[in-house]
Protein backbone atom coordinates (compact mmCIF):
# COMPACT_ATOMS: atom_id res chain seq x y z
CA UNK A 1 0.00 0.00 0.00
CA UNK A 2 0.85 3.29 -0.22
CA UNK A 3 3.55 5.16 2.08
CA UNK A 4 4.12 8.53 3.77
CA UNK A 5 5.64 11.74 2.41
CA UNK A 6 8.02 11.20 -0.53
CA UNK A 7 10.84 13.37 0.82
CA UNK A 8 10.93 11.99 4.35
CA UNK A 9 12.83 8.81 5.08
CA UNK A 10 10.83 6.95 7.71
CA UNK A 11 13.40 4.51 9.00
CA UNK A 12 12.13 0.92 8.96
CA UNK A 13 13.42 -0.89 12.03
CA UNK A 14 12.29 -3.61 14.41
CA UNK A 15 8.99 -2.86 16.03
CA UNK A 16 7.67 -0.80 13.14
CA UNK A 17 3.99 0.00 13.37
CA UNK A 18 2.07 0.18 10.12
CA UNK A 19 -0.11 3.28 10.24
CA UNK A 20 -3.61 3.20 8.80
CA UNK A 21 -3.53 4.30 5.17
CA UNK A 22 -6.44 6.58 5.80
CA UNK A 23 -4.43 8.35 8.48
CA UNK A 24 -1.36 9.28 6.54
CA UNK A 25 -0.66 8.43 3.60
CA UNK A 26 -1.02 5.81 2.46
CA UNK A 27 -1.02 5.02 3.01
CA UNK A 28 -0.87 7.18 3.87
CA UNK A 29 0.45 4.28 4.41
CA UNK A 30 1.67 4.12 5.68
CA UNK A 31 5.01 2.67 8.42
CA UNK A 32 6.09 4.58 11.50
CA UNK A 33 9.04 3.52 13.65
CA UNK A 34 9.89 4.29 17.24
CA UNK A 35 13.22 5.86 18.04
CA UNK A 36 13.34 3.54 21.02
CA UNK A 37 13.37 0.55 18.65
CA UNK A 38 16.51 1.62 16.79
CA UNK A 39 19.54 -0.64 17.33
CA UNK A 40 22.96 0.70 18.17
CA UNK A 41 25.11 1.60 15.17
CA UNK A 42 27.65 -1.22 15.41
CA UNK A 43 28.55 -4.33 13.43
CA UNK A 44 26.04 -6.51 15.25
CA UNK A 45 22.66 -7.24 13.71
CA UNK A 46 19.46 -6.51 15.56
CA UNK A 47 16.89 -9.24 14.87
CA UNK A 48 13.21 -9.16 15.84
CA UNK A 49 10.53 -11.79 15.29
CA UNK A 50 7.03 -11.51 16.72
CA UNK A 51 3.33 -12.08 16.05
CA UNK A 52 0.55 -9.94 17.51
CA UNK A 53 -2.72 -11.86 17.88
CA UNK A 54 -5.82 -9.70 18.37
CA UNK A 55 -9.52 -10.22 19.02
CA UNK A 56 -12.15 -7.46 18.90
CA UNK A 57 -15.86 -7.20 19.69
CA UNK A 58 -18.11 -4.23 19.01
CA UNK A 59 -20.71 -2.61 16.78
CA UNK A 60 -20.60 -1.49 13.16
CA UNK A 61 -22.84 0.16 10.62
CA UNK A 62 -22.51 -0.30 6.84
CA UNK A 63 -19.11 -2.04 7.14
CA UNK A 64 -18.84 -2.62 3.38
CA UNK A 65 -20.00 0.90 2.42
CA UNK A 66 -22.93 -0.46 0.44
CA UNK A 67 -25.82 1.63 -0.84
CA UNK A 68 -28.89 1.98 1.37
CA UNK A 69 -30.63 -1.31 2.02
CA UNK A 70 -29.49 -4.75 3.08
CA UNK A 71 -26.15 -4.76 4.83
CA UNK A 72 -26.05 -1.07 5.78
CA UNK A 73 -27.86 -1.37 9.15
CA UNK A 74 -26.33 -1.58 12.63
CA UNK A 75 -24.71 -4.94 13.33
CA UNK A 76 -22.60 -6.71 15.91
CA UNK A 77 -18.98 -7.14 14.87
CA UNK A 78 -16.30 -9.67 15.73
CA UNK A 79 -12.77 -9.47 14.38
CA UNK A 80 -9.73 -11.71 14.74
CA UNK A 81 -6.37 -10.72 13.27
CA UNK A 82 -2.68 -11.55 13.24
CA UNK A 83 0.23 -9.21 12.49
CA UNK A 84 3.64 -10.86 12.01
CA UNK A 85 7.03 -9.16 11.68
CA UNK A 86 10.53 -10.41 10.91
CA UNK A 87 13.23 -7.73 10.76
CA UNK A 88 17.00 -7.68 10.64
CA UNK A 89 18.89 -4.39 10.94
CA UNK A 90 22.64 -3.83 10.89
CA UNK A 91 24.88 -0.87 10.20
CA UNK A 92 24.85 -1.58 6.43
CA UNK A 93 21.65 -3.54 5.78
CA UNK A 94 18.03 -3.76 6.77
CA UNK A 95 15.35 -6.34 6.00
CA UNK A 96 11.72 -6.14 7.05
CA UNK A 97 8.98 -8.70 6.32
CA UNK A 98 5.47 -8.13 7.65
CA UNK A 99 2.05 -9.66 7.17
CA UNK A 100 -1.40 -8.72 8.42
CA UNK A 101 -4.50 -10.90 8.04
CA UNK A 102 -7.97 -10.45 9.51
CA UNK A 103 -11.43 -11.96 9.47
CA UNK A 104 -14.56 -9.95 10.30
CA UNK A 105 -17.92 -11.55 11.12
CA UNK A 106 -21.29 -9.85 11.54
CA UNK A 107 -24.57 -10.63 13.30
CA UNK A 108 -26.94 -9.18 10.68
CA UNK A 109 -26.47 -11.89 8.07
CA UNK A 110 -23.62 -10.32 6.11
CA UNK A 111 -21.00 -12.76 4.97
CA UNK A 112 -17.70 -12.54 6.83
CA UNK A 113 -14.93 -10.61 5.08
CA UNK A 114 -11.21 -11.25 4.96
CA UNK A 115 -8.48 -8.68 4.34
CA UNK A 116 -4.72 -8.99 4.20
CA UNK A 117 -1.59 -6.91 3.63
CA UNK A 118 1.82 -8.53 2.99
CA UNK A 119 5.00 -6.53 2.55
CA UNK A 120 8.75 -6.95 2.29
CA UNK A 121 11.45 -4.26 2.29
CA UNK A 122 15.22 -4.50 1.94
CA UNK A 123 17.99 -1.92 1.89
CA UNK A 124 21.75 -2.39 1.39
CA UNK A 125 24.50 0.21 1.75
CA UNK A 126 27.07 -1.07 -0.74
CA UNK A 127 29.65 1.60 0.12
CA UNK A 128 29.87 5.17 1.37
CA UNK A 129 28.30 6.47 -1.85
CA UNK A 130 25.83 3.82 -3.04
CA UNK A 131 22.68 2.47 -1.38
CA UNK A 132 20.27 -0.02 -2.98
CA UNK A 133 16.72 -0.79 -1.91
CA UNK A 134 13.71 -2.84 -2.95
CA UNK A 135 10.21 -3.65 -1.81
CA UNK A 136 7.29 -5.89 -2.73
CA UNK A 137 3.72 -6.11 -1.50
CA UNK A 138 0.42 -7.89 -2.00
CA UNK A 139 -2.87 -6.79 -0.42
CA UNK A 140 -6.56 -7.63 -0.66
CA UNK A 141 -9.46 -5.63 0.76
CA UNK A 142 -13.24 -5.18 0.62
CA UNK A 143 -14.83 -1.73 0.87
CA UNK A 144 -11.59 -0.02 1.87
CA UNK A 145 -11.62 -1.48 5.39
CA UNK A 146 -7.83 -1.48 5.67
CA UNK A 147 -7.91 2.29 5.26
CA UNK A 148 -9.41 2.39 8.78
CA UNK A 149 -6.88 0.21 10.63
CA UNK A 150 -3.96 0.70 12.98
CA UNK A 151 -2.17 -2.59 12.41
CA UNK A 152 0.14 -2.26 15.41
CA UNK A 153 1.16 0.11 18.20
CA UNK A 154 4.53 1.92 18.03
CA UNK A 155 6.54 2.20 21.23
CA UNK A 156 7.39 5.84 20.55
CA UNK A 157 7.34 8.66 17.99
CA UNK A 158 8.56 8.24 14.40
CA UNK A 159 12.17 8.71 13.35
CA UNK A 160 12.26 11.05 10.34
CA UNK A 161 15.49 11.48 8.39
CA UNK A 162 15.53 14.70 6.38
CA UNK A 163 17.50 14.76 3.14
CA UNK A 164 16.95 11.15 2.08
CA UNK A 165 13.96 11.23 -0.29
CA UNK A 166 11.67 8.25 -0.78
CA UNK A 167 10.44 7.34 -4.28
CA UNK A 168 7.19 9.05 -5.38
CA UNK A 169 4.00 7.73 -3.81
CA UNK A 170 0.38 7.95 -4.95
CA UNK A 171 -2.84 9.29 -3.50
CA UNK A 172 -5.64 7.14 -2.05
CA UNK A 173 -8.04 6.00 -4.81
CA UNK A 174 -11.68 6.52 -3.70
CA UNK A 175 -12.96 4.36 -6.55
CA UNK A 176 -11.65 1.24 -4.83
CA UNK A 177 -14.58 1.79 -2.45
CA UNK A 178 -17.12 2.02 -5.30
CA UNK A 179 -16.38 -1.51 -6.51
CA UNK A 180 -18.56 -3.92 -4.55
CA UNK A 181 -15.90 -6.61 -4.75
CA UNK A 182 -12.59 -7.65 -3.27
CA UNK A 183 -9.77 -5.57 -4.74
CA UNK A 184 -6.17 -6.76 -4.94
CA UNK A 185 -2.90 -4.91 -5.50
CA UNK A 186 0.41 -6.60 -6.33
CA UNK A 187 3.39 -4.23 -6.36
CA UNK A 188 7.16 -4.14 -6.50
CA UNK A 189 9.83 -1.46 -6.50
CA UNK A 190 13.61 -1.15 -6.70
CA UNK A 191 15.90 1.84 -6.58
CA UNK A 192 19.23 3.36 -5.66
CA UNK A 193 20.78 6.45 -4.10
CA UNK A 194 24.27 7.49 -5.26
CA UNK A 195 26.37 10.25 -3.73
CA UNK A 196 28.12 12.15 -6.52
CA UNK A 197 29.90 14.53 -4.14
CA UNK A 198 29.72 15.70 -0.57
CA UNK A 199 26.70 17.87 -1.45
CA UNK A 200 25.10 16.21 -4.49
CA UNK A 201 23.36 12.88 -4.97
CA UNK A 202 21.42 11.04 -7.65
CA UNK A 203 18.46 8.73 -7.08
CA UNK A 204 16.46 6.47 -9.35
CA UNK A 205 13.65 3.96 -8.96
CA UNK A 206 11.37 1.71 -10.98
CA UNK A 207 8.09 0.23 -9.81
CA UNK A 208 5.25 -2.00 -10.99
CA UNK A 209 1.62 -2.26 -9.88
CA UNK A 210 -0.98 -4.82 -10.94
CA UNK A 211 -4.52 -4.10 -9.75
CA UNK A 212 -7.39 -6.56 -10.15
CA UNK A 213 -10.71 -7.50 -8.54
CA UNK A 214 -12.70 -10.60 -7.71
CA UNK A 215 -15.33 -9.60 -10.32
CA UNK A 216 -13.54 -10.52 -13.53
CA UNK A 217 -16.65 -9.75 -15.61
CA UNK A 218 -16.15 -6.02 -14.92
CA UNK A 219 -12.74 -6.05 -16.65
CA UNK A 220 -11.24 -3.50 -14.24
CA UNK A 221 -7.70 -4.87 -14.17
CA UNK A 222 -4.78 -2.61 -15.06
CA UNK A 223 -0.98 -2.51 -14.89
CA UNK A 224 1.22 0.51 -14.19
CA UNK A 225 4.99 0.82 -14.59
CA UNK A 226 6.56 3.87 -12.94
CA UNK A 227 10.11 5.15 -13.20
CA UNK A 228 11.80 8.12 -11.60
CA UNK A 229 15.21 9.77 -11.67
CA UNK A 230 16.29 12.70 -9.54
CA UNK A 231 19.12 14.95 -8.43
CA UNK A 232 19.41 16.46 -4.96
CA UNK A 233 21.77 19.02 -3.42
CA UNK A 234 22.40 19.90 0.20
CA UNK A 235 22.25 23.69 0.40
CA UNK A 236 22.81 23.91 4.15
CA UNK A 237 23.03 21.68 7.19
CA UNK A 238 19.21 21.55 7.35
CA UNK A 239 17.98 22.14 3.78
CA UNK A 240 17.98 19.98 0.67
CA UNK A 241 16.52 20.61 -2.78
CA UNK A 242 16.54 19.12 -6.24
CA UNK A 243 14.81 18.05 -9.43
CA UNK A 244 12.98 14.85 -10.27
CA UNK A 245 11.31 13.34 -13.33
CA UNK A 246 8.58 10.73 -12.86
CA UNK A 247 7.23 8.75 -15.83
CA UNK A 248 4.28 6.34 -15.59
CA UNK A 249 2.71 4.05 -18.21
CA UNK A 250 -0.67 2.42 -17.48
CA UNK A 251 -2.07 -0.42 -19.58
CA UNK A 252 -5.84 -1.06 -19.47
CA UNK A 253 -5.76 -4.00 -21.88
CA UNK A 254 -8.31 -3.70 -24.69
CA UNK A 255 -9.59 -0.47 -23.13
CA UNK A 256 -6.46 1.52 -23.96
CA UNK A 257 -3.41 2.97 -22.26
CA UNK A 258 -2.03 6.20 -20.79
CA UNK A 259 1.31 7.91 -20.19
CA UNK A 260 2.10 10.60 -17.62
CA UNK A 261 5.30 12.69 -17.57
CA UNK A 262 5.76 14.61 -14.31
CA UNK A 263 8.82 16.90 -13.89
CA UNK A 264 9.11 18.17 -10.30
CA UNK A 265 11.08 20.52 -8.08
CA UNK A 266 11.66 19.01 -4.63
CA UNK A 267 12.72 20.45 -1.27
CA UNK A 268 12.90 19.30 2.34
CA UNK A 269 14.20 20.97 5.46
CA UNK A 270 14.53 20.77 9.21
CA UNK A 271 12.70 23.96 10.20
CA UNK A 272 13.54 23.93 13.90
CA UNK A 273 14.22 21.27 16.49
CA UNK A 274 11.41 18.74 16.06
CA UNK A 275 9.81 20.37 12.99
CA UNK A 276 10.40 19.04 9.44
CA UNK A 277 8.87 20.05 6.12
CA UNK A 278 8.94 18.42 2.71
CA UNK A 279 7.47 19.33 -0.65
CA UNK A 280 7.46 18.89 -4.39
CA UNK A 281 5.67 20.78 -7.14
CA UNK A 282 5.45 20.09 -10.84
CA UNK A 283 3.24 19.60 -13.84
CA UNK A 284 1.67 16.36 -15.10
CA UNK A 285 1.74 16.01 -18.89
CA UNK A 286 -0.82 13.43 -20.01
CA UNK A 287 -1.19 11.34 -23.16
CA UNK A 288 -4.21 9.01 -22.81
CA UNK A 289 -5.88 6.90 -25.48
CA UNK A 290 -8.83 4.76 -24.38
CA UNK A 291 -12.11 3.52 -25.83
CA UNK A 292 -13.82 6.64 -24.43
CA UNK A 293 -11.27 9.46 -24.79
CA UNK A 294 -8.14 10.67 -26.56
CA UNK A 295 -6.61 13.13 -24.11
CA UNK A 296 -3.56 15.42 -24.20
CA UNK A 297 -3.48 17.71 -21.19
CA UNK A 298 -1.39 19.33 -18.47
CA UNK A 299 -2.24 19.82 -14.79
CA UNK A 300 -0.61 20.90 -11.54
CA UNK A 301 0.92 18.31 -9.22
CA UNK A 302 2.21 18.83 -5.70
CA UNK A 303 2.99 16.99 -2.47
CA UNK A 304 3.61 18.85 0.80
CA UNK A 305 4.15 17.49 4.30
CA UNK A 306 4.78 19.01 7.71
CA UNK A 307 5.72 16.98 10.80
CA UNK A 308 6.44 17.73 14.43
CA UNK A 309 8.22 15.14 16.58
CA UNK A 310 8.99 15.22 20.30
CA UNK A 311 10.18 12.43 22.61
CA UNK A 312 6.55 11.40 23.25
CA UNK A 313 4.54 12.71 20.30
CA UNK A 314 4.37 12.87 16.51
CA UNK A 315 1.90 14.80 14.36
CA UNK A 316 2.13 14.91 10.56
CA UNK A 317 0.00 16.55 7.90
CA UNK A 318 0.09 15.98 4.16
CA UNK A 319 -1.60 17.53 1.11
CA UNK A 320 -1.06 16.04 -2.34
CA UNK A 321 -2.37 16.24 -5.89
CA UNK A 322 -1.37 13.90 -8.71
CA UNK A 323 -2.56 12.57 -12.04
CA UNK A 324 -2.73 8.81 -11.63
CA UNK A 325 -4.66 5.73 -12.71
CA UNK A 326 -7.93 5.05 -10.89
CA UNK A 327 -9.77 1.74 -11.04
CA UNK A 328 -12.67 1.98 -13.52
CA UNK A 329 -11.87 5.56 -14.57
CA UNK A 330 -8.51 5.61 -16.31
CA UNK A 331 -6.45 8.66 -15.43
CA UNK A 332 -7.87 11.05 -12.81
CA UNK A 333 -6.74 14.12 -10.92
CA UNK A 334 -6.45 12.74 -7.39
CA UNK A 335 -6.24 15.12 -4.41
CA UNK A 336 -5.89 14.22 -0.74
CA UNK A 337 -5.42 15.92 2.62
CA UNK A 338 -4.51 13.88 5.70
CA UNK A 339 -3.24 14.17 9.25
CA UNK A 340 -1.89 11.50 11.62
CA UNK A 341 -1.17 11.71 15.34
CA UNK A 342 0.60 9.53 17.92
CA UNK A 343 1.21 10.21 21.62
CA UNK A 344 2.78 8.12 24.34
CA UNK A 345 0.90 9.12 27.48
CA UNK A 346 3.09 7.12 29.87
CA UNK A 347 4.93 3.81 30.02
CA UNK A 348 1.68 1.84 29.55
CA UNK A 349 -0.72 4.05 27.56
CA UNK A 350 -0.64 5.30 23.96
CA UNK A 351 -3.13 6.92 21.59
CA UNK A 352 -3.24 7.13 17.80
CA UNK A 353 -5.57 9.08 15.53
CA UNK A 354 -5.89 9.99 11.89
CA UNK A 355 -8.15 11.66 9.36
CA UNK A 356 -8.09 11.99 5.58
CA UNK A 357 -10.08 13.19 2.60
CA UNK A 358 -9.34 11.91 -0.92
CA UNK A 359 -11.09 12.99 -4.12
CA UNK A 360 -10.74 11.87 -7.73
CA UNK A 361 -12.14 13.83 -10.66
CA UNK A 362 -11.74 14.29 -14.39
CA UNK A 363 -11.41 10.62 -15.31
CA UNK A 364 -12.11 9.18 -18.74
CA UNK A 365 -14.94 7.11 -17.25
CA UNK A 366 -14.07 3.67 -18.59
CA UNK A 367 -16.68 2.16 -16.24
CA UNK A 368 -17.14 4.67 -13.38
CA UNK A 369 -18.10 8.08 -14.72
CA UNK A 370 -18.70 10.29 -11.68
CA UNK A 371 -16.10 11.99 -9.43
CA UNK A 372 -15.74 10.32 -6.04
CA UNK A 373 -14.73 11.45 -2.55
CA UNK A 374 -13.69 9.27 0.38
CA UNK A 375 -13.57 10.48 4.00
CA UNK A 376 -11.96 8.53 6.82
CA UNK A 377 -11.32 9.22 10.51
CA UNK A 378 -10.16 6.77 13.17
CA UNK A 379 -8.70 6.70 16.68
CA UNK A 380 -7.26 4.09 19.03
CA UNK A 381 -6.30 3.88 22.71
CA UNK A 382 -3.94 1.10 23.84
CA UNK A 383 -2.99 0.09 27.41
CA UNK A 384 -0.39 -2.50 28.35
CA UNK A 385 -1.55 -4.97 30.98
CA UNK A 386 1.73 -6.88 30.91
CA UNK A 387 4.77 -6.96 28.59
CA UNK A 388 2.86 -9.32 26.26
CA UNK A 389 -0.80 -8.49 26.84
CA UNK A 390 -2.57 -5.23 26.00
CA UNK A 391 -6.14 -4.00 25.61
CA UNK A 392 -7.87 -0.92 24.29
CA UNK A 393 -10.61 0.60 22.18
CA UNK A 394 -10.80 1.59 18.52
CA UNK A 395 -13.35 3.64 16.61
CA UNK A 396 -13.61 4.84 13.04
CA UNK A 397 -15.90 6.43 10.47
CA UNK A 398 -15.80 6.19 6.67
CA UNK A 399 -17.90 7.99 4.08
CA UNK A 400 -18.03 7.55 0.30
CA UNK A 401 -19.65 10.23 -1.87
CA UNK A 402 -20.43 9.91 -5.56
CA UNK A 403 -23.12 11.47 -7.72
CA UNK A 404 -26.08 9.10 -8.01
CA UNK A 405 -24.95 6.82 -5.17
CA UNK A 406 -26.70 6.79 -1.79
CA UNK A 407 -24.07 5.31 0.50
CA UNK A 408 -24.66 5.73 4.26
CA UNK A 409 -21.76 6.40 6.60
CA UNK A 410 -19.82 3.34 7.68
CA UNK A 411 -18.58 3.22 11.24
CA UNK A 412 -17.35 0.87 13.92
CA UNK A 413 -16.39 0.88 17.60
CA UNK A 414 -14.66 -2.10 19.20
CA UNK A 415 -12.90 -3.26 22.34
CA UNK A 416 -9.80 -5.37 21.64
CA UNK A 417 -7.37 -7.69 23.39
CA UNK A 418 -3.89 -8.23 21.91
CA UNK A 419 -1.22 -10.81 22.81
CA UNK A 420 2.36 -10.87 21.52
CA UNK A 421 4.23 -14.07 20.70
CA UNK A 422 7.99 -13.85 20.19
CA UNK A 423 10.34 -10.97 20.87
CA UNK A 424 9.45 -8.09 23.17
CA UNK A 425 10.66 -4.69 21.93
Amino acid sequence: MSRFAPSFRIVLLAGAATVSIGSASSAFAQAATSAADAPAADDKSHVANYIDLSGSLGLATNPRLQQSGSGSSLTGLGRVSAYAVHSVVSERDSLSLSGYVENQSYTNGLRSTQSFDLEGRIRHRANSRLSLYGSAGFSGDVGGQLYNRFLSVPTGPSVIEVGNPLPPVGVIDPNFIAINARTYRLSGQAGLDYGVSARDSLNASIGYDHVFTSRSELDLNYDTVTGSVGWQRQFSERTFGGLRMVVAHSDYGDRGHADVFNPQVTANTQLTEGWSASGSIGVSLVNERTTTVHNHSASLSFDASLCRTTPNETICGRAARATQTSIGQGLVNATSVSVSYFRRLNAKDTIQAGASVARSSGGSGLLIAAPATFYSVNASYNRKISPRLSTGVEAGLRKFDQRGADVPVGGSATVFLRYRLGDLL
